[in-house]
């Protein structure tokens, strides 16, 4: 028997397809977090998160709040090998401001950035293995 496909569906279905092909083309690619880790031992909170790891590869994205009484957001970053790139946005405005590739094997930084309010934080590694730590 030969099955006939009635266009009460595939009409339909089709309209979907090119509606979501739509979206995608005017927005763009959209990142999903999807950080593959070997090793991790780390905390993710409201205020802060930090891994420790042995290799990190892909993209990850966390939103922090201020806690009371908060100097500002307390950076660190320890890289052994590979390639972690940070980008800080302020969550209201979209403010970029701080953005970073931290690719040189044996150091350690730790700085302070002074944001307004919540932020987003984002990560994108290429097998780096080491440290990090963000504190709000």
């Amino acid at each position: 028997m030969k099955k006939t496909y009635s266009p009460r569906f595939t009409i339909p279905v089709m309209v979907i397809a090119l509606i979501v092909i739509a979206v995608i083309k005017f927005w763009g690619p959209v990142k999903v977090n999807s950080l593959s880790k070997i090793g991790f031992v780390g905390n993710d909170g409201i205020h802060g998160f930090n891994g420790s790891y042995h290799s990190i590869h892909g993209y990850s994205k966390h939103t922090l709040s201020p806690s009371k009484g908060s100097d500002g957001l307390e950076v660190m970053i320890c890289t052994e090998s590979g390639q972690l790139h940070v980008t800080v946005t302020e969550k209201d405005g979209g403010k970029v401001i701080f953005e970073d590739t931290f690719s040189e094997e044996g150091t350690e930084e730790a700085f302070v950035l002074y944001p307004e309010g919540k932020v987003i934080v984002e990560l994108e590694a290429s097998k780096h293995s080491g440290s990090y730590k963000f504190k709000y």
